[in-house]
């Protein structure tokens, strides 16, 4: 496998390794090439497959895990699935070796290759005495594999046992491309197609898709070391890729017991030491009768773990329902939208709707500016004439508006009643006008 297929794909690594793997490839990238077949091929002459003393085979198991010889064979000192394999097959087959060591100490290494090195040595352990020995470190991938064998043992207070986990690094170099003057373009055939790409920034959806592939190798992983360690899942999960040092291995189930390498070839070591899941082979009462602190502790957590069982059984229902709301609050063409924050484990119901609405918002506002933007310019249309209107009317005045208005007619009737006397007379017929006087 490619070196940068390798690295682009989902990791059974602890941080630490996966980091330095990184820096290295990176090194080489921007460094002078090298003919890793023809090194790897000085390095393997003349190495033995594996050791035997007496009727022990001793198989290493070291550095960097990965499918076959490459890059991290030369560079770490990693070791071939395969070839571990090959070596475990050849101790079966030969009649003189009645006893199978592995010796480990390794971080772990890519997923690829190490689930079929679980299921082989579990089986072999089956066939011959299988024990699994560390004076360093058995983590992630390395713990899976040798997590079959008849038992664990390490050889005291510093050793590093657990980090169970996947993690997957994504190398972004789309800017050391735009600083190059690179433009890299690609054409996929769906939105996952190019998840791992390189040459693109890291979208929502990416994340998305990444973490769910990590979660999808996890789950095996997790089944796997339980059902071959007597352990509880949960437990597994619990530990969140914790790295236990010494002791605490031996105490969380991990491990089996303390052992020199040279006690494991010439059976001297002594009995496994009892963790807590081998506690559970004596009876109740014994252990009540001779380590009643112990039964204490042991009956403490069986309630905290009935506890922690209904608390776990309720957060799939609340689950399930978070799913749902975000589903039925989704608006057609947002599929993928819903599909990261139900991936994400925390977005609820209201909290997606209110993002839903945000972008279906957004999206008919896009889509009015886009209609709006071709739409012809309106005609400009003349302003209305407006015409004065006909003046009112002025309203008809009293004759005694009309007498008080008027220094004429005060002057020729001195009061109103007089001009009123006159009106009248008028109205009647009784007076007429000749040149302005009365008659």
């Amino acid at each position: 496998m490619k070196i940068l297929g390798l690295l682009n794909a989902p990791w059974m690594i602890d941080q630490g390794s996966l980091t330095e793997i990184t820096q290295e490839y990176i090194n080489h990238m921007q460094g002078e090439k090298l003919d890793f077949k023809a090194l790897l091929t000085d390095q393997q002459r003349g190495r033995p497959a594996f050791e035997v003393q007496g009727s022990t085979a001793i198989i290493p198991l070291k550095g960097v895990m990965s499918p076959g010889m490459s890059f991290f064979t030369f560079f770490f000192d990693g070791t071939s699935t395969k070839n571990v394999q090959k070596n475990i097959q050849a101790a079966i087959d030969s009649a003189e070796i009645d006893k199978i060591i592995i010796d480990v100490n390794s971080g772990g290494g890519a997923v690829e290759g190490a689930f079929e090195l679980a299921d082989f040595i579990a089986e072999a352990a089956t066939i011959k005495e299988v024990i699994a020995f560390s004076d360093g470190t058995i983590a992630s991938a390395a713990y899976l594999a040798v997590s079959g064998a008849s038992k664990i043992y390490i050889t005291g207070k510093s050793n590093q046992v657990g980090s169970i986990g996947v993690i997957a690094r994504r190398l972004d170099v789309s800017k050391m491309n735009e600083m190059e003057g690179l433009a890299v373009n690609e054409f996929v055939t769906g939105v996952y197609k190019n998840s791992l790409s390189r040459d693109k920034p890291l979208s929502e959806t990416d994340a998305a898709e990444i973490q769910l592939m990590v979660d999808k190798n996890f789950e095996p992983m997790v089944a796997d070391i339980a059902a071959r360690r007597g352990m509880d899942p949960q437990q597994i999960i619990d530990m969140q890729g914790r790295i236990f040092i010494g002791a605490e291995s031996i105490e969380v189930g991990l491990v089996d017991g303390v052992a020199t390498l040279n006690e494991l070839i010439n059976n001297e070591a002594g009995a496994p030491i009892l963790n807590q899941n081998q506690r559970a082979n004596m009876t109740k009462d014994e252990l009540k009768a001779n380590h009643p602190e112990l039964f204490a502790e042991l009956e403490a957590e069986a309630e905290a773990k009935t506890l922690n069982a209904d608390l776990s059984a309720q957060a799939k229902v609340e689950e399930r329902e978070r799913i749902q709301g975000i589903n039925a609050a989704c608006f057609p063409g947002q599929e993928a939208l819903a599909a990261e924050m139900i991936a994400d484990g925390k977005t609820s119901p209201g909290e997606a709707a209110i993002r839903f609405n945000a972008v279906e918002k957004q999206t008919r506002i896009d889509a009015g500016a886009k209609i709006a933007a071709g739409m012809p310019e309106p005609v400009a249309q003349p302003e209305p004439v407006v015409t004065d209107p006909k003046p009112a009317e002025p309203e008809a005045k009293t004759p005694e508006q009309e007498f008080e208005g008027s220094k004429e007619l005060q002057a020729e009737f001195q009061d109103f009643e007089t001009y009123k006397a006159y009106l009248d007379a008028t109205q009647a017929g009784h007076v007429r006008v000749f040149q302005g006087r009365d008659e």
